[in-house]
């Protein structure tokens, strides 16, 4: 699928005060190493090193859904989409990374639905958006860039490096996060699902 835009974004999207009450949050939760993986979830640092705790509080919905939709429409994507997952909140420490990865896009996640998850309304979908929100300040970290891949062709999001800043991109591009090389990331990162593609 060959698209005129491969992300979309806002530089400044939340406040100060919105990223403090969000780390907060994500401190008072915080419990386990991520995972890769679709039906064995395992932690594998030589693919993913950070710390992850999960949120559904409405008034996060209330705030990020609006951003997915009106990316979804503005960027001409215009991809048929449903409802959002658990949101991650993601703490990426020194050395932390995420290596190349695809949140979804294919009929896998629809396939294996509903032997990974209770909830009816994920059955039968797919991953179609992806959104990262930047919860640290620039000063407070090196490293920790998002990088999207089209094709071979590499994309810094440097816009993403902002604090409060919002990106928005299809599920199925390969993307990843840079190794930290000082300091500590804290981000929030959302999936919304549709049927799978036609």
């Amino acid at each position: 699928m060959d698209l005129k835009y491969q992300y979309w974004h806002w530089q400044s999207a939340l406040s100060n005060e919105i990223c403090d009450k969000i780390i907060k949050l994500g401190k008072t939760k915080i419990s386990e190493k991520a995972t890769v993986g679709l039906k064995k979830e395992k932690v594998n640092e030589g693919v993913r090193k950070s710390n992850v705790c999960w949120f559904n509080e409405q008034w996060l919905y209330d705030l990020l859904c609006p951003y997915v939709y009106e990316a979804n429409k503005n960027a001409g994507w215009n991809f048929e989409i449903e409802h959002s997952e658990d949101i991650q909140f993601t703490e990426y420490e020194k050395g932390g990374y995420y290596y190349w990865h695809r949140d979804g896009g294919s009929d896998h996640h629809a396939k294996y639905s509903k032997e990974i998850t209770k909830w009816e309304a994920y059955h039968n979908k797919v991953r179609k958006l992806s959104m990262t929100v930047n919860l640290s300040h620039r000063k407070d970290y090196d490293g920790g860039d998002l990088l999207i891949k089209n094709y071979e062709q590499e994309i810094t999001c440097k816009k993403a490096g902002h604090r409060g800043s919002i990106i928005v991109f299809p599920s199925f591009y390969q993307h990843k996060i840079s190794p930290i090389t000082k300091g500590i990331r804290n981000s929030l990162v959302m999936w919304t699902l549709g049927k799978p593609f036609k």
